[in-house]
């Protein structure tokens, strides 16, 4: 990430790397704080590279251009010459034309002003030529910044593809740590631990250990026998007692039916069958128990309120029951 980020400064031209805020927030740790001050050097180092290489460019430039001017001043110079030998010319040729001059001394000006604007061509050519040679200059002086720009774009895609691959590497090892890791979905009391090795491998559907919610409604499964099973409907209320807690001290709670199951159960051959009711308690009545605390198949007695009956209807229903009997018999 550090190198990241001085790449992208060296791309943009920055003066100094900016980098990134999980980076930046560790700084006060030693390695990190490393790695941050090697970027800096480096980058440090590549701009003071390419300041030379375009400084010794600059330096050529302004050599250049003192030699341009030393050459248009030669050019003025010898411009004026010209202008000078021309009127000198043209008051020879009136003098020789009356016998007053030789000729030869007409030709030996001619001969001068003709070197002397052959000089002046020579010195509008070396001008050409260095401003020309400015113009390459300048020329490196952009491909120094392009070429410093193509190797940081070049960089930085190996960089980022780099990271890309990191990160990819990074979500699997993450995803493989927290298939490692089973957290519980609730907080509560642990029991019957069957694991106890770090790192042991765990078989599809094995059970690892209990959990007792805590702060959450607590069920029970309680046992109802078939003949009382036509009286017990789901959303009846019901009371519930711990004989395993001192019953003085400790209240009955209330509950109230959350299932009925559909078919009887039994425990194998020899024991009665029953009907499976689970039966919840809210989290508000557990508090009423106090410090006593409750504890995987720990017993429990429910008494499931069903209709209301006088105590004439006891007497009554077994006659009721067996005349019934009786009339089917017939």
């Amino acid at each position: 990430m550090s190198k990241r980020a001085r790449l992208e400064a060296q791309r943009d031209g920055a003066d100094a790397i900016a980098f990134p805020g999980e980076v930046a927030s560790r700084s006060g740790e030693a390695e990190v704080a490393k790695v941050m001050a090697g970027q800096e050097k480096l980058f440090q180092a590549r701009r003071d590279a390419l300041r030379g290489k375009k400084d010794q460019f600059n330096q050529q430039m302004g050599q250049l251009n003192e030699q341009i001017g030393g050459l248009v001043s030669q050019r003025e110079a010898k411009e004026r010459q010209l202008t000078l030998i021309a009127d000198e010319v043209t008051n020879l040729r009136k003098l020789q034309k009356q016998g007053l001059v030789p000729v030869s001394r007409v030709l030996a000006m001619d001969r001068e002003a003709a070197r002397l604007d052959g000089e002046r061509g020579e010195l509008i050519a070396n001008r050409a030529q260095a401003e020309s040679r400015i113009g390459e200059v300048k020329i490196q002086i952009l491909q120094i910044d392009e070429q410093a720009r193509a190797e940081t774009l070049t960089e930085l895609r190996d960089v980022e593809s780099r990271v890309a691959e990191l990160q990819e590497r990074k979500l699997a090892a993450s995803s493989r740590l927290s298939r490692m890791e089973i957290k519980s979905p609730i907080a509560g009391d642990i029991y019957q631990v069957n694991v106890h090795t770090i790192g042991g491998v765990i078989a599809p559907g094995e059970a690892i250990m209990l959990i007792v919610p805590k702060g959450d409604d607590l069920v029970l499964q309680a046992q109802v026998m078939p003949q009382d099973i036509d009286q017990v409907a789901v959303g009846q209320h019901a009371r519930v007692r711990f004989p395993a807690f001192v019953s003085r001290t400790t209240p009955e709670v209330d509950a109230t039916v959350l299932q009925v199951s559909a078919d009887t159960s039994r425990f194998d051959a020899n024991t009665p069958p029953f009907y499976s009711v689970r039966i919840g308690i809210s989290a508000k009545e557990l508090e009423r128990l106090g410090d006593n605390l409750l504890k995987p198949g720990m017993p429990a007695e429910a008494f499931i309120q069903t209709e209301e009956r006088t105590p004439l209807s006891y007497f009554l229903k077994p006659l009721a029951d067996q005349i019934a009997h009786a009339l089917r018999e017939t």
